[in-house]
């Protein structure tokens, strides 16, 4: 069967060039091709999807170092092979020095099918060597990335939490004052912003700790799907299909969540000042041997498939196959990071899944996220909601080395109902529980902090009193995970900024009978 390639052919007789093409179609080739004989006729026809060029060495208005060096110029590695009648073996060296592939005298064509294979397939190598040093790269990027986004998260995260856990404080102090509520709302919104972000670099450069869990989609994505239409204007209209018999899905639901909210948010923007319609659905899907082969992330079987699609600007090729690039953005200079559709393709590799897009300028988008089928029991698993679970004056140690976390942290229990003792030293706090093993309901306890971790600190606490419910807090942690915290006998681990609730459903939890999780 004959192997199609596209042929640019730099040559003044049109009876040389037709020849050409005639060997090649008898050397097994099906050229689709192109005959120029000037500068300006060539760089018209000069692009990317070229496989071949085929040059004279001298013509009357141009020339086959010329063409080369206006292919050099481009930056276009495309094989270019001399045909020349004249050419001399000086001059042949010296275009192969310039970057010339090979060289074929006109009339003696015997070499040109193992000319044009090799050629082909040394640009199919270099190619592949080209993508591979960008995948390196790209590694040593997000590399580099993971160690800051590691390095400022903690101290970030603690920053967080202050600005988070004050607000809300405020806010349920100043009940009667609904205007300033609403001007503390917006910074929580804001803070929320800050903590997304940090988290989504995380995720991105994998530095963020998954948590997979056999779990149903339909009640985390209605929480999700919540939260999204209080944050998108009334304009955009919602339709929402989440079948009940979806799969059990190992997957991390924080993460979903974030899925979710990236998707949704970018569909909301390229629906921006005009109405339009978000799409989310739900539905158990089977992968078939045909549909497996067009994607290389997924295999045959079943599969949880949800589908987000928005009536926007959509989106040409040429966008398409950048959209999951780290940094990419089409979005103003300070309106976008760049990150949320390449987290979302990390998300869903981490997941063992795939994600896929379409789209049409003007006809909106589309996105199928596959998550497998797990066989495994489902636990519960939901996003932040409800009220908070208030205490009946139990006596909680908080410690933090940062004094002003220590104060936000009891000052935020107390106003749960709790009665609070802090301490910036590890060693304070053993020496407290020591001299009264049962004084403490609870331990909170941030994980970094000097001389001794939370972990550490933890272990020898539960050495003191084996049953002590203990909860070990987080800015940042590159290992450790729920697993192991639960494995050391710690009831739960909190990566901050711990919001009210979240903090407040740690320590009920945690006060309950056989809350390790």
């Amino acid at each position: 069967m004959p192997r199609p390639i596209k042929v640019l052919i730099v040559e003044d007789s049109s009876a040389d060039a037709e020849l050409l093409v005639e060997n090649l179609c008898q050397a097994g080739f099906e050229p689709d091709w192109k005959q120029v004989e000037t500068e300006a006729a060539f760089l018209e026809y000069l692009h990317g999807g070229i496989d071949l060029v085929f040059s004279d060495s001298s013509m009357p208005k141009f020339s086959g170092r010329r063409a080369l060096e206006v292919l050099k110029q481009r930056g276009l590695e495309v094989p270019f092979i001399i045909v020349s009648g004249t050419i001399g073996e000086e001059a042949a060296v010296a275009a192969m020095k310039l970057g010339a592939t090979d060289f074929l005298l006109k009339g003696q064509l015997i070499r040109l099918e193992s000319v044009v294979s090799r050629a082909l397939e040394s640009s199919r190598l270099q190619a592949e060597n080209r993508k591979l040093e960008e995948q390196f790269r790209q590694a040593q990027k997000m590399e580099a990335i993971g160690t800051l986004a590691g390095g400022i998260a903690h101290d970030f995260n603690n920053i967080l939490s202050a600005i988070l856990g004050y607000t809300q404080l405020s806010q349920m102090m100043l009940k009667e004052n609904p205007e300033v509520r609403g001007y503390l709302g917006a910074v929580l919104q804001a803070t929320n912003r800050a903590t997304d972000l940090v988290r989504q670099i995380l995720t991105f450069s994998r530095q963020h700790p998954l948590e997979r869990r056999p779990i149903q989609l339909p009640p985390v994505m209605a929480e999700t799907l919540k939260l999204l239409r209080s944050t998108i204007p009334s304009t955009i209209e919602f339709d929402t299909s989440l079948a009940t018999d979806a799969p059990t899905v190992l997957a991390d639901a924080t993460q979903i969540h974030q899925v979710l909210m990236n998707l949704g948010t970018n569909a909301w923007y390229a629906m921006k000042d005009r109405p339009g319609r978000l799409q989310v659905k739900l539905e158990k899907y089977l992968v078939d041997e045909t549909c497996a082969a067009t994607q290389a992330e997924l295999k045959p079987g079943v599969y949880a498939r949800v589908s987000v699609s928005d009536t926007g600007c959509g989106m040409d090729q040429a966008t398409l196959q950048r959209i999951f690039e780290p940094f990419f953005t089409t979005k103003p200079q300070g309106e976008g990071t760049g990150l949320g559709l390449s987290v979302v393709h990390g998300i869903m590799k981490n997941h063992d899944g795939a994600a896929t897009v379409y789209s049409q300028p003007g006809e909106g988008t589309l996105f199928h996220l596959y998550f497998p089928a797990h066989a495994g029991e489902a636990t519960v698993a939901t996003v932040e909601a409800g009220s908070v679970p208030r205490g009946h004056g139990e006596r909680v140690l908080f410690v933090d080395d940062e004094e002003w976390l220590g104060q936000l942290g009891q000052k935020t229990l107390i106003a749960l109902g709790y009665e609070v003792e802090t301490t910036t030293l590890p060693a304070a706090a053993l020496a407290m529980v020591r001299a009264d093993p049962l004084g403490f309901a609870v331990v909170v306890t941030d994980q970094t902090m000097p001389g001794m971790t939370g972990f550490v600190l933890a272990s020898q606490l539960l050495q003191i009193r084996p049953e002590l419910p203990i909860i070990l807090m987080t800015g940042y942690s590159a290992s450790l995970t729920a697993a192991q915290v639960e494995a050391a006998g710690i009831r739960s681990l909190l990566f901050k900024p711990a919001t009210l609730h979240s903090l407040g459903t740690a320590v009920h939890a945690a006060l309950s009978p056989k809350t390790l999780r």
